[in-house]
């Protein structure tokens, strides 16, 4: 009989256990999806400085000053589309990231749910026998 309380006692100890490791794991998820999130839009901005420093080089060679007309029009146009993209990107992986942590704690609830379901069915059945 004792063994049987000892195996009940374990059992929801890894099931809550396993909520506590899956809410842990989810926001691990999360993070990695910010942090990626941060590294998108920091690669892009990279790209887009490089962008800008060749069409200054083009329109430069062609006798046109860096900071009117066309190059300030592009600059403008290219900084613009870089904030809603970058934007756009940072809102979906915020969403991403939140479901994750939604999902984390679901897990742990279950777990806990699991818990007490094996000590309420441990219990049954100790009272059964005894």
């Amino acid at each position: 009989m004792w063994a049987a309380v000892a195996a009940t006692v374990v059992s929801a100890a890894s099931a809550a256990q396993a909520g506590k490791d899956a809410q842990a794991q989810a926001n691990m998820d999360a993070k990695n999806e910010e942090e990626m999130a941060k590294d998108r839009s920091l690669q892009y901005l990279q790209q887009l400085n490089d962008a800008q420093a060749s069409a200054n080089s083009y329109y430069s060679g062609r006798g046109v000053r860096a900071f009117q007309g066309t190059p300030v029009t592009v600059k403008k146009t290219s900084y613009k589309n870089f904030l809603l993209e970058s934007g756009a990107d940072l809102a979906s992986s915020e969403r991403r990231a939140g479901q994750y942590r939604i999902a984390g704690k679901a897990a742990k609830r279950q777990g806990y749910m699991k818990a007490a379901s094996s000590l309420l069915s441990g219990a049954a059945k100790y009272k059964k026998a005894g």
